[in-house]
């Protein structure tokens, strides 16, 4: 995989197209910092996510290895200070 168009990426704000969109990006090899004022809407996207990618793992889309490489690649922080230098918003 090539070096991503947007290396750091932050998301605002964790519900459904939040948690679609960090797991788009990471996908695609892009740090994700998935942002929300709620630590308990953190916690459902990131489940949301890890059922999805487990989805596809299943229908041999992606492998257990590229899965957990594209979880990885999501960080949660309830700051919006932690976005950083992201090259996209």
């Amino acid at each position: 995989m090539s070096a991503p168009y947007f290396p750091l990426v932050a998301v605002i704000g964790a519900g459904t197209m939040g948690n679609g969109i960090a797991q788009t990006f990471a996908s695609f090899g892009s740090d994700v910092r998935l942002v929300d004022t709620d630590p308990s809407a953190l916690t459902r996207a990131l489940s949301t996510i890890e059922t999805s990618l487990a989805r596809f793992v299943k229908k041999e889309r992606l492998t257990a290895e590229q899965a957990a490489s594209i979880h990885g690649r999501i960080h949660t922080d309830t700051a919006l200070e932690s976005i950083g230098a992201a090259a996209l918003v």
